[in-house]
């Protein structure tokens, strides 16, 4: 029988809210995004802050994000912001919510019907895990074909 002490099982999550030589925070990159994020979007961003995946059903996940989320944006010099944070609830399990967006999205006539090749699929997307906002908004096929 394998026995996990409640100390492991807490400072696991704790990870999440750490600053380290591997990453940001999940509230830091939160503000982070906010505050980067044209003038006229960051309040809808900081009235709907999505969180997703199964480190997202923590007990207790997501008032600490939104409290910490907030903190930041007051520390940052956005108090008004500060006051929106707000991580809504939804009627799907967080480890199931980026799944529900995706098919959600591809219902969509928005999302082209044809399928891609391997081919076209390799370097072809936007790099979402950038730090740099230009890489999101802008895939390394459009940018070569410039």
């Amino acid at each position: 029988e394998v026995s996990i002490s409640g100390s492991s099982r807490c400072e696991a999550g704790e990870a999440l809210f750490e600053d380290d030589d591997s990453g940001v925070s999940i509230p830091r990159a939160i503000v982070s995004a906010i505050t980067s994020a044209p003038i006229d979007s960051r309040r809808g961003l900081a009235q709907h802050i999505l969180l997703v995946g199964g480190g997202a059903q923590l007990p207790g996940f997501h008032a600490r994000c939104q409290e910490e989320a907030a903190a930041g944006l007051e520390a940052s010099g956005f108090p008004a912001l500060a006051e929106l944070a707000w991580v809504p609830s939804t009627p799907f399990p967080a480890n199931q919510m980026a799944w529900v967006g995706a098919s959600l999205l591809a219902a969509t006539e928005a999302y082209p019907a044809k399928p891609m090749t391997p081919a076209e699929y390799n370097g072809a997307l936007p790099d979402w895990l950038s730090t740099d906002p230009g890489a999101w908004l802008s895939s390394p096929a459009s940018s070569s074909a410039a």
